[in-house]
């Protein structure tokens, strides 16, 4: 989701002490200049997030969604006593 890169390299050296394979998060270019919520407090990195998916990637993680969603009823209605 995040964009990872290999870890920052001075003068195309990995600075002293750290791995080249080290992953670290580099934000988009502007991203921290962004607000992340609006006046209504909704976070706008979800919506920025799934607009950054194709429609295919929306479908696929709201589909999984609904399956967990699915998963958690069939779990309450197992361990809810049943009343008479």
């Amino acid at each position: 989701m995040f964009p990872l890169r290999p870890s920052a390299r001075q003068n195309g050296r990995v600075p002293k002490g750290s791995d080249p394979n080290d992953l670290v998060y580099v934000p988009r270019q502007g991203l921290l200049r962004e607000p992340i919520y609006n006046e209504d407090g909704v976070d706008l990195t979800l919506i920025r997030s799934m607009l950054d998916s194709t429609p295919a990637e929306r479908l696929q993680t709201h589909k999984e969604f609904m399956d967990s969603i699915q998963e958690l009823l069939a779990c309450a209605e197992r361990w809810t006593p049943k009343r008479s």
